[in-house]
């Protein structure tokens, strides 16, 4: 299974992705890509600036809900939109990525959607021997 990650259809009130790879790491990669083609048009982001992003929880669902929620919170308090996850370590319950974005111009840069939360209805983190799949809910 390669990576790659897509809008749900059918949600109402809120939005979903569903998002995809050979690893937990690049199925959280691709979520957290997929989260930010929701927040901004990615044809209008270059990811000249790099953040450092980490998450803890108690287990791997709360560690995807957490992780996602850290990226909406630059997004709202740096308007920082994520173009790209260039690298990330997961060690148990512990997440450290470094995300690639841009800070928010309005005369380049085009959001599509306000989010204000990942939320637990509806998340799957599945994983068999193609790989690992997981679908996240966000509340608009």
């Amino acid at each position: 299974m390669s990576g790659g990650f897509r809008e749900l259809e059918g949600i109402t009130a809120d939005v979903g992705i569903e998002a995809w790879g050979e690893t937990v790491a690049e199925a959280f990669t691709n979520a957290a890509e997929g989260l930010g083609s929701l927040l901004a048009d990615r044809d209008t982001l270059s990811g000249e600036f790099t953040r450092p992003v980490s998450a803890s929880a108690d287990d791997r669902t709360s560690l995807l809900v957490n992780f996602l929620n850290e990226i909406i919170f630059l997004e709202e308090t740096e308007d920082f939109l994520t173009f790209e996850v260039q690298s990330m370590t997961i060690d148990g319950n512990t997440l450290s990525a470094r995300i690639s974005g841009d800070s928010y111009k309005p005369s380049q840069h085009s959001r599509n959607i306000g989010i204000k939360a990942a939320t637990y209805h509806g998340l799957v983190i599945e994983e068999n021997a193609d790989g690992v799949r997981v679908q996240v809910i966000f509340d608009v």
